[in-house]
Parts: C-alpha cells; sequence; structure tokens
C-alpha cells in the first residue's frame, strides 16, 4: 500500500460514504499496515483522502503491483491502494455504495482498477494493458475528467426483476422506489454494458382491467424509459384470480399468452431465451409447464439454423428446486423452521419438475431465471445456473420492513458464459442497499 504524504495532518476535512467503505477494505485486507496507534493511521489516511482529488482502488497480484506502485507515485493527485488478495467467490456486502459495487461488476476483468473522484465521476479498467491505464492517469492529473471508455460489446447484463404484485396496496411505494434504483443503476452502466430486461411473472396481482392497465402502463414506462430490450412471462397471480387455483381451472388469458412467440434471439449476443408458461396447471400456487408445452418448444429449437452457435437460456415463473429463506428475508427465526411455512411451501411449487429438469438438460440449455419465490437465490444443477429473484417490489415484509429486490447477471459473450449473479436488494425506503455476489464462471 502507498500512503503519499502520510505525515500531513490536517483536522475537519469532510470524507464521503466510497472512502469510509475504501477504509473498511483497507482495514480488512492490509491488516498489516496498522500499529497499535491505529486510530491515528486511519486518521490519517482520512486526511490524506481530503487532499487527494483522485482516488484508485487496485486488485491486482503483489507482481502488478509492483508495475504500477513507481508510476502512481508520480501522480500529485492521486491515492492509490491495492488489494493483492484473490476475491472472493462470494461477497457480502452490507449498506454497499455503490461505486464500489459497480466496481465489483469488473470482477471478472481481474486485475482492474477503480479510479473515482466524485460520487457520480467514476470508472474502471483492466490493468493488463499498463501504457494504456498510466496515459488514461496522465491525462485525469491535467484536467481530472474521467475518460468516456467504449462500451463492451462482448459482455452482456440481465436485469432480472420478479413479481410486481401490481394492484396490490404494498406496490405503490415499491414501484417508485424501483423506478429510483433502475434509474441510478442503469444510468451508469449502460454507458458501459448492453443491457437486457427480463421480468419473471406476477406482474399483476390479480388479472382484472384495472390491474391490465397498470401493467401496461409500467411496462411501457420501462420501455421508454430505458431504451432496451425487455422480455416478460407470466405468473400465477398473471392469470389466476389472487393467484390461487382452487378448482382446478385456468383463466382465458393462458390462451391468449400460449399465442405468443416461445422463443426470443438475442442474434448479436448469440442467445435463445426460451420463455416457458408454467401456469398450464396446478392447485393452489402450484404450477406445471407439460409435456406438450415442452415438444412445441422442441419442434421451434430444431428449426433454428447452426443451433450450436448459441447459448440456450429459459425463463418461467415458478422455480424448479426448493429454496431456503436467507436471514434477511425471514420475519423472525421461529417463522423460518414453521410447519406453517413448510405446508405452504408445499403448494407453490412446479409440480413437473423432474421432468422439467431433465428436459433443460436434454436441450442443453445453461440458465434458468425465475421468480415465484420472492427470494433471491442461485441454484447449480449439473452445468446449468438456476437463478431466482426476489419481489421487486418489495411485496415481502422481513424483520425489519420490505426490501426491492432484483438480480444483475453478467454474461460473456465471447466466452458464453455467465460470470457473475449479484443479488441487489434494498429496504423501501432507501436508507440500506445490501448486495450479494457469487462467481459463475464456468457455466456455459
Amino acid at each position: 500500500m502507498i500512503l503519499q504524504d502520510a505525515n500531513i495532518i490536517l483536522n475537519g476535512l469532510a470524507v464521503n460514504s466510497l472512502d469510509e467503505e475504501l477504509i473498511f477494505l483497507i482495514k480488512r485486507y492490509e491488516k498489516d499496515i496498522f500499529s497499535a496507534k491505529e486510530d491515528n493511521e486511519l486518521r490519517s489516511i482520512f486526511e490524506i483522502f481530503g487532499l487527494k482529488k483522485w482516488k484508485c482502488l487496485f486488485f491486482c497480484s503483489n507482481s502488478i503491483k509492483e508495475e504500477y506502485i513507481q508510476s502512481m507515485q508520480q501522480m500529485k493527485q492521486f491515492i492509490s491502494f491495492y488489494i493483492t488478495e484473490e476475491i472472493p467467490k462470494s461477497i457480502y456486502l452490507k449498506d454497499c455504495n455503490h461505486m464500489l459495487e459497480s466496481a465489483l461488476y469488473e470482477s471478472d476483468k481481474y486485475p482492474y482498477v477503480l479510479c473515482y473522484h466524485s460520487e457520480t465521476e467514476f470508472f474502471s479498467m483492466s490493468l493488463n494493458d499498463h501504457a494504456l491505464v498510466v496515459e488514461i492517469i496522465q491525462r485525469l492529473e491535467q484536467d481530472e475528467k474521467a475518460p468516456s471508455l467504449p462500451k463492451k460489446e462482448d459482455t452482456l447484463l440481465f436485469f432480472h426483476l420478479s413479481d410486481f404484485h401490481l394492484g396490490n396496496n404494498k406496490h405503490r411505494a415499491g414501484k417508485y422506489r424501483l423506478i429510483e434504483v433502475l434509474d441510478r443503476e442503469i444510468s451508469i452502466l449502460n454507458p458501459k454494458f448492453p443491457i437486457k430486461i427480463i421480468m419473471t411473472g406476477d406482474i399483476m396481482d390479480s388479472p382484472n382491467n384495472k390491474n391490465m392497465y397498470l401493467a401496461t402502463e409500467f411496462l411501457g414506462l420501462l420501455k421508454r424509459r430505458y431504451q432496451v430490450d425487455m422480455l416478460f412471462v407470466l405468473g400465477n397471480h398473471d392469470v389466476i384470480v389472487n393467484g390461487v387455483n382452487l378448482l382446478r381451472r385456468q383463466k382465458s388469458k393462458v390462451i391468449a399468452y400460449l399465442l405468443k412467440d416461445t422463443i426470443t434471439i438475442y442474434e448479436q449476443q448469440k442467445i435463445i431465451m426460451i420463455q416457458l408458461n408454467s401456469n398450464m396447471a396446478g392447485s393452489l400456487a402450484r404450477g406445471k409447464i407439460g409435456e406438450r408445452q415442452l415438444k412445441e418448444v422442441e419442434k421451434d429449437l430444431a428449426h433454428i439454423p447452426n443451433i450450436n452457435e448459441y447459448t440456450i437460456m429459459a425463463m418461467m415463473h415458478h422455480h424448479l428446486l426448493p429454496i431456503d429463506v436467507p436471514d434477511d428475508f425471514s420475519k423472525n427465526k421461529k417463522h423460518s423452521f414453521s410447519l406453517v411455512r413448510y405446508f405452504m411451501d408445499k403448494t407453490k411449487i412446479l409440480v413437473d419438475s423432474k421432468q422439467v429438469l431433465d428436459w433443460l438438460h436434454q436441450n442443453n440449455v445453461t440458465v434458468i431465471f425465475h421468480g415465484h419465490k420472492h427470494i433471491p437465490a442461485i441454484k447449480k444443477d449439473k452445468n446449468m445456473a438456476i437463478i431466482g429473484a426476489g419481489s421487486s417490489m418489495g411485496i415481502i415484509r422481513n424483520k425489519s420492513g420490505s426490501y426491492i429486490s432484483y438480480n444483475l447477471v453478467k454474461y460473456d459473450v465471447r466466452k458464453r458464459e455467465i460470470l457473475f449473479c449479484f443479488h441487489c436488494y434494498e429496504d423501501i425506503k432507501g436508507k440500506h442497499r445490501n448486495v450479494y455476489m457469487e462467481f459463475l464462471g464456468g457455466i456455459k
């Protein structure tokens, strides 16, 4: 670690929230720099932060660190920190700063550096081209403006939303909060990466005319506001009154849904997305896809030329495997393990999940997106990732309030593999934001 001008001590300098995040990381990864006078060391670092216009957080090996130390020591407007431990396969960040979070979106580009000047001016770049990195940093010394880096067309980000339940009395606050979050995240990420929005059902709370209007209005708002490709499937609440089928009769709206295309092709990224209707049968909130639907999709896949050149993904509403409830989404421990919860979970399953899983493997599907349970989750079944989203409008309460939740999934177009999944969730008032990242490299 470099502590430039470490002997300078000035009181009263403001430190922004990301600086505090960096201090936390430094304290965690670089414990050896702190002596018995730890508080004085920390105070000195905070004060140095206030004097430097640019901060750089390097994620790299010791050998790469040595390559950059000499160059960075010559920069008067920079302070640099180096994290030389390997990035863990999973990370949980509580009350996460969104700039530090966006730096983690680059974890697959390791080694890399996060450079930031303010809450709105920051960027990250790979360290593999030493001359280019130094050239960019030297330019920052002159005009303090972050460079305009080209969009990374070899990468794709999926914003995975689910379970809005529009029409539910609880949805209104969550709706406005979700828009605020998407505004912030997409404005940061869309200049860097192509983005797709996928939604895995329960757009409405119940299929009536009022809720259909709310759903149409909201989906139109997303499309106009963000100008990105969007896909959705329907959930049990979209086709059954209150989402519960007591008489084993489905609404006629399912028929209209079946007339839609069941396959979407993203030609530029060579991705096939299968949209499965998991509401074909099933009592209560259970779902079923059915053999007939799978055979129809198979016929569609058979007509795609050179299908081996594509990555095949699928999206549905119901979950394929049981989902554990993490502490953050439990009202209390007793509630987490209650018999009531056990039997309620039995009423929400996909009744033909085993047959569907077998079919997905046989047809080389590598990623499944789903919703339904209102709990973010990642499961792996052989070489397939099963990614579940929580409720994106906070239609679930835990012991401290309601969370809006979505997933951010990063796909490498060149390698044809899912790299990371980020479960992002924050309380509906926007006071706390937690992020769980899991490395999925190798899922092709």
